[in-house]
């Protein structure tokens, strides 16, 4: 049985596939992960289901940078684990101070993505499960 929800918001397809796999597998059979691909589409989403956790890519088609993340975060309190190439922009959601959200930047091939969702899908189920159930 699936008992964590986990959204990934992301335009470019290949990468949400990436993730999804890599997040899917870091959770076993715990774990079941949506793609939105795009902010519409992932409000859409989140007003029928309630996911743990969220990753966020910040520039999407129709929003970019804070704009996509607080637009996420106004309609959910789940853990959220921006990921972009934008320096400037994640320095900017790093500035909200947001105790449930982590800013990662985009790596730019498949291992180091692996590498680093392995290392923080692993700690934000966790994080998020701990945090879910404190809050």
């Amino acid at each position: 049985m699936k008992d964590y929800l986990v959204l990934v918001v992301e335009d470019d397809m290949p990468q949400a596939l990436v993730i999804k796999r890599l997040i899917e597998k870091s959770g076993a059979d715990l774990v079941s992960v949506d793609i939105a691909d795009s902010l519409e589409a992932a409000r859409r989403l989140m007003a029928v289901k309630e996911y743990g956790a969220v990753s966020l890519d910040l520039g999407l088609s129709e929003s970019t940078g804070t704009m996509t993340f607080q637009a996420i975060r106004a309609i959910s309190s789940a853990y959220i684990v921006v990921f972009s190439g934008q320096e400037k922009e994640l320095q900017k959601v790093s500035a909200l101070h947001d105790e449930r959200a982590v800013v990662i930047r985009k790596p730019d091939s498949v291992s180091a993505a692996r590498h680093i969702v392995d290392q923080v899908a692993t700690e934000s189920v966790a994080g998020a499960l701990l945090f879910g159930a404190a809050g």
